[in-house]
Formats: C-alpha cells, structure tokens, sequence
C-alpha cells in the first residue's frame, strides 16, 4: 500500500512540475504585446482629364504626387514604415473642377492605377467605373490590393485610364482624391 501511494504522489509531483512548466511556457512565449494601430493617410493630385476624339479609344492620363508627412503620420500614430502590415485604398473619387458647366458623362469605363518611380513595380489597378453619367465626380469601386511597396518611396503617380466614344470639345480639369487604410503594429 505505501508503494501505491509513493508512486501516486510522485506521479502528483511530475504532473503538477509539468503542468507549471507548460503555465511559465504560456506566459513567456503565449503573450503578444504587440498592438494594432489602424490610421488613415489622405493623398490628392489633380489632374487634366483630356478630350476625346468620338472616336472609341483608350485614353490614358499620368499624375504624380508626394506623399506629405508620411514620417509624421507613422511617428504620430505610434509606428514606423517596417511594421505596416498593409496599406489599402479606403476611398478614391475623381471630382471635377474646370470647367464648371461640363461633366464626365462622356468616359464609358474609368480605371485608376497606382504608380511609382521604382521600374520594378508595375502599374496596379486600385479601382473601377462604369457607366458614369452625368456627373462631375466619380467613386471608384477599389481592389483590395495592399500598396505599402509603392507608398514607401514617398512619391507616388495616379494613372487613370478610360474609353469614350462621345466627342468632348475641352479637357477638364479634376482632382483625384484618396484615403489610404493603414494598419500597423504600434512600436
């Protein structure tokens, strides 16, 4: 009888070591004290969106835009460049300014790409239109596409790309604007 309860109490012993060390494990390697940070960059450049012929054609126009206080934006939220997950378009509109009294209603179909000066980086589609109307500002469906790689150069370039068959007499002025989602984890 003290056999069996010697072999109990020392099998009590290794499970409660074992189950101490399996605790002291979850707590050195289980923890996590990285946090999300989730903020949003804002970016515009205008652009000349350019007549067309009434011709159905392919347009293409290039703009090209630094991105303001990027630093600042990752210092004020806590982060830097190399924790960024990723960054997604929230939001993309072109709204039109010049001239006043005209419209977009002559663009069939409308892409938007994002750009960069790095060649190797290809042109990525980041949204979409169609069948426009008579409006003076389109919103864009977006791609989940993650663009950190193109925003880490600090200067970006929008190309928008269309078709229209009407004919346009003048270019119209217009500015795209966009909201880039951020997320991050905090230094």
């Amino acid at each position: 009888m003290l056999g069996i309860i010697t072999f109990i109490r020392l099998k009590l012993n290794d499970m409660i070591r074992y189950t101490g060390l399996i605790l002291l494990g979850f707590a050195l390697f289980g923890c996590n004290d990285e946090r999300d940070v989730n903020f949003s960059i804002d970016l515009a450049t205008d652009v000349n969106v350019i007549a067309t012929l009434g011709i159905e054609a392919e347009q293409e126009v290039l703009s090209e835009t630094v991105i303001p206080q990027l630093e600042d934006a990752y210092n004020t939220n806590n982060t830097e460049s190399g924790l960024v997950n990723d960054m997604i378009f929230s939001s993309i509109q072109l709204v039109m300014s010049e001239p006043e009294d005209a419209s977009l209603s002559y663009i069939d179909d409308i892409e938007i790409y994002i750009t960069s000066p790095d060649a190797d980086l290809e042109d990525q589609l980041i949204g979409s239109a169609q069948n426009i109307g008579i409006t003076q500002s389109i919103s864009f469906s977006r791609n989940s596409t993650d663009v950190q790689e193109y925003i880490k150069s600090g200067t970006v370039g929008f190309k928008l790309v269309y078709t229209s068959d009407e004919f346009a007499q003048v270019n119209r002025e217009a500015r795209i604007t966009t909201r880039l989602a951020v997320d991050a984890l905090e230094r």
